[in-house]
């Protein structure tokens, strides 16, 4: 059973390289301050347990998830970034760790599907050579139109190899992102506790 305990405070140095990736991913987009990019599919996975799990409530853009008591997080104009680890939050997850950033933008100029935003991801360029892995799959998240697919990035100053998993939720007016990422060799350890983050979500827009 999720507990409902207060999370810990919020951490207080920059999300580093997460926050980086997700920027990057996104590119250049008029209008927009900041812009997410990675993923999170929201596939089923019961084998995590739920005993030592928070909830993290965000009011004004209107969301709450459920997260292991040992992360921790940091708050954003944009939403908020899940961490294994603070050196992942503050640096990313070169050196092992996972993390998982929800955000939430005006759909206004993004573009106009939840299908149409993963491929815009893919194909911006913006950071090392991002490519889809799978097949791009639409589904329902609170009942509202959404998309998932897996990504690789490869970036080449670091010579590191990213898996990132992506699900966007088109609400009206804007979207919901989720991004959760690890190191491509790391993925299988950190798989099943992403996609449980993940299905935790519920929207109750602001």
């Amino acid at each position: 059973m999720e507990t409902t305990s207060p999370p810990p405070a919020p951490a207080r140095n920059r999300s580093g390289l997460i926050i980086g990736i997700i920027i990057a991913l996104l590119g250049c987009m008029c209008l927009l301050a900041l812009l997410i990019a990675g993923a999170v599919t929201l596939l089923r996975s019961d084998s995590i347990s739920l005993s030592k799990w928070q909830s993290y409530t965000n009011q004004k853009i209107g969301f709450s998830v459920s997260y292991p008591s040992d992360w921790v997080y940091e708050e954003n104009e944009n939403g908020v970034t899940l961490a294994s680890s603070q050196a992942v939050l503050d640096e990313g997850p070169d050196s092992g760790g996972a993390g998982l950033a929800v955000m939430y933008f005006p759909s206004q100029y993004l573009p106009s599907t939840p299908v149409e935003f993963i491929n815009y991801l893919a194909g911006s360029g913006e950071w090392g050579n991002t490519q889809i892995t799978g097949p791009i799959n639409e589904l329902k998240v609170n009942d509202y139109p959404a998309a998932s697919a897996e990504l690789t990035s490869f970036d080449e100053m670091e010579g590191l190899t990213y898996h990132m998993q992506v699900t966007v939720i088109l609400v009206p007016e804007a979207y919901y992102v989720l991004v959760g990422v690890s190191l491509q060799d790391e993925w299988s350890t950190h798989e099943a506790t992403l996609r449980r983050i993940a299905k935790s979500l519920k929207i109750s827009q602001p």
